[in-house]
Parts: structure tokens; C-alpha cells; sequence
């Protein structure tokens, strides 16, 4: 038995050696920085975010939307007259993401037409972070055509149809690449 355990004891000293020891401090030591990295960036988007909004019409439905950004998002208005002087003057104030309603919005929606919205995104670079951005911004639209819906059905629930009931608003999008 004594031999038997001497062999392992050999056996083992030479399969754990300084190299193996290292490897598994530096395995250890990278979960611990991507855990890291993986909690803060989770915590960032948990962050309640801001939005700029270009309210361009007054009408009932644009109210309905910069009520939804306001329960989702912190929502800056943005002010100008075109898009590059609201893009301007939103990257200037730190906000990446811009919603215009732009005039006659709620004259359309009221006319049984589908009404469009504006997205306008300020980024540096196409990697995960924006495309994540996208996909956040995708859900908000959802959640307007949504609202929207609810108050179009309430008020125009026959004769109607069912689409426009349902996606009352359609998307444009714009990135500027700086």
C-alpha cells in the first residue's frame, strides 16, 4: 500500500505542475473580469435612457405618443427646423435617439391613414450596442402603435380595418455614421 501511495503521490506531482497551476489562475482570473463587464453593461441598460422628441403636430394621437416615451424614457424636446439641426442639437446634449412626429400626424391616423413617425439615431461605429439600440427602439414602436391602437379601438371599433386598427403607425429610420 505504502508503494501504491508513493506512486501517486510521484504521479500527481508531476501532472500538477506551475504551468497547469497558472492556467487555472488566469482561467479564474478572466471570469471574474468578464462577469465584470457582463454586470455593468447589464446595469447600463437597465438605465432608464433618454430620448429626444420633435413634436411637429398637436393633434390627440401625437399626445398619446410623447405620453408612451414618457413612461418608458427620460424624453428632452429637441428643437429645429430640419433634420440635421435636431440631429446637431441632440448629440450636443448627449442624446443618441431622436422621435419626430412630424405635422399632420393625428390628421392622418383620424383619416384612417397610416401616419408615420421618424427615427433618427446618432452613432459612432455599427457594432452590438447600436444594433441593440435598434432593437430597443423597434419595441418602442411597437408599444405606440399599441397605445394608439387601444384608443383607436375605443373610439372606431366597427367598420374598420383590422391592420390599420392594429399598426397605425409605419417607420423610417436614419443613422448618421460619425
Amino acid at each position: 500500500m505504502r508503494k501504491f501511495t508513493a506512486l501517486l503521490i510521484k504521479e500527481l506531482r508531476e501532472l500538477i505542475n506551475k504551468r497547469l497551476i497558472a492556467s487555472f489562475v488566469i482561467i479564474i482570473f478572466m471570469f471574474q473580469i468578464i462577469g465584470k463587464i457582463g454586470e455593468s453593461e447589464s446595469k447600463k441598460l437597465e438605465e432608464r435612457k433618454e430620448i429626444g422628441l420633435v413634436m411637429l403636430d398637436d393633434g390627440k394621437y401625437s399626445k398619446t405618443i410623447e405620453t408612451t416615451l414618457r413612461t418608458i424614457f427620460n424624453v428632452y424636446k429637441v428643437e429645429g427646423s430640419a433634420p440635421e439641426e435636431w440631429m446637431k442639437n441632440a448629440y450636443e446634449s448627449d442624446i443618441r435617439n431622436v422621435v419626430v412626429v412630424p405635422q399632420g400626424f393625428s390628421r392622418e391616423i383620424e383619416a384612417g391613414k397610416r401616419a408615420k413617425i421618424e427615427v433618427y439615431v446618432v452613432t459612432k461605429s455599427l457594432g452590438i450596442r447600436e444594433r441593440i439600440q435598434k432593437t430597443i427602439l423597434t419595441s418602442i414602436i411597437n408599444s405606440l402603435n399599441a397605445s394608439i391602437s387601444r384608443e383607436l379601438l375605443l373610439e372606431k371599433a366597427k367598420g374598420e380595418d383590422p391592420e390599420f386598427l392594429t399598426k397605425p403607425v409605419s417607420t423610417e429610420e436614419y443613422v448618421y455614421l460619425k
